[in-house]
């Protein structure tokens, strides 16, 4: 690629990633121990990039649903100071709920967008009523 190009990726294409890539996550945190240090962060265990990755699916979300003009604070991605030995079951829920991923037919991923079908009709990997509240901020038709 010339300098200064990048590639651009599909949006749902990105969504299905993260959802993917916490999943992977997760799948790892299970019987982990959590205070071993992570060689590609410096001065961080795998506790505190779990959270930190935790706080940042959250700060975005906070963003996307409140439709902020300004990011809120980030202090809670960077401070992980006491983040240092958290049990790996809290860290994969909390994990877990921090992403959602809504699957379906067209047809019921079209009825749910436009709130005829309720969300408990798809199949939801994650905080399903993340889904709901999305789709409550997003007017469609």
């Amino acid at each position: 690629m010339p300098q200064g190009s990048y590639r651009r990726i599909d949006f749902n294409k990105h969504c299905a990633e993260i959802v993917a890539q916490t999943s992977l996550l997760i799948g790892h945190l299970n019987g982990a121990d959590v205070t071993v240090p992570v060689p590609t962060c410096p001065g961080w265990n795998v506790s505190q990039l779990a959270r930190h990755v935790d706080g940042g699916q959250r700060w975005v979300r906070e963003i996307v649903t409140t439709r902020a003009s300004e990011p809120p604070s980030d202090v809670a991605l960077r401070g992980l100071f006491g983040a240092t030995d958290e049990d790996p079951e809290t860290l994969s829920a909390s994990l877990t709920a921090a992403t959602a991923e809504a699957r379906g037919s067209v047809t019921d991923l079209l009825l749910t967008i436009y709130r005829r079908l309720p969300v408990s009709g798809l199949d939801v990997t994650g905080d399903a009523k993340l889904v709901d509240l999305r789709l409550e901020r997003v007017a469609f038709g």
